[in-house]
């Protein structure tokens, strides 16, 4: 699959194509650093640069969260929660409360709790 993306800054123009360059899905609440070692570590020699980009609707995975990740990912997580459905929303708040709570993050705030 062949990605083209187009951005333009005030000095800048990049276009994806030909760059050799790795588009890495990480769940909203990762963190891209450790997202980045794994694909290198799973992946020795690959081209060193990579765009990640946070897709939201799946849950953190463990191995890939850390304490800067989950508290900066709080206030996304707390508009996603607040659309959702009352059982859903229960659901979602309780499993990020429990993430806080391993990597010690102050959330029942912005959780709404």
């Amino acid at each position: 699959m062949c990605v083209r993306i187009q951005k333009q800054t005030e000095s800048i123009v990049w276009n994806g194509t030909g760059d050799n360059v790795r588009l890495l899905m990480a769940h909203y609440g990762e963190d891209a650093a450790l997202v980045l070692r794994e694909y290198r570590r799973l992946h020795p020699g690959a081209e060193p640069r990579a765009a990640i980009v946070h897709v939201h609707g799946a849950r953190p995975r463990l191995e890939f969260c850390s304490k800067a990740s989950v508290a900066a990912a709080l206030k996304g997580v707390r508009s996603e929660i607040d659309s959702l459905p009352a059982a859903e929303a229960e659901t979602m708040r309780n499993f990020w409360v429990g993430l806080c709570e391993r990597f010690s993050v102050a959330c029942k705030t912005e959780l709404g709790r």
